[in-house]
């Protein structure tokens, strides 16, 4: 594995911020970083405090990994952000049909936005 480039993160941060934006995340506190994992990259996040943490590996698996691929990676995981809720509410079922369908429409219209 290769150690993750200043520039490589860069182009992580940059794009987690433009998906962020683009997607209507305000509500949400983002931080990127760099830290080891399995992964070229996570997302973990605190559904009541709006808080989220964004992560690039620190050792891409490739010595020079695309530019497209750690872009798409930063999307990646700031979809996690965008479906986190519903990803919460199926898996713990208090929430109601309501509730869900609300949230599912939260998505649904944020999409809206970026697509058209």
């Amino acid at each position: 594995m290769s150690k993750t480039t200043q520039k490589q993160f860069e182009i992580f941060q940059e794009e987690v911020n433009k998906w962020v934006d683009m997607l209507g995340l305000y509500e949400w506190d983002v931080h990127v970083s760099i830290d080891e994992m399995n992964a070229h990259g996570q997302c973990q996040f605190d559904l009541v405090n709006r808080k989220a943490i964004v992560e690039l590996s620190d050792e891409l698996q490739k010595t020079n990994a695309l530019e497209s691929e750690i872009r798409l990676c930063a999307l990646h995981e700031v979809l996690h952000i965008l479906i986190g809720k519903l990803y919460i509410m199926s898996r713990n079922r208090k929430w109601n049909d309501e509730e869900y369908t609300e949230e599912e429409h939260v998505v649904i219209n944020r999409l809206i936005k970026v697509l058209q």
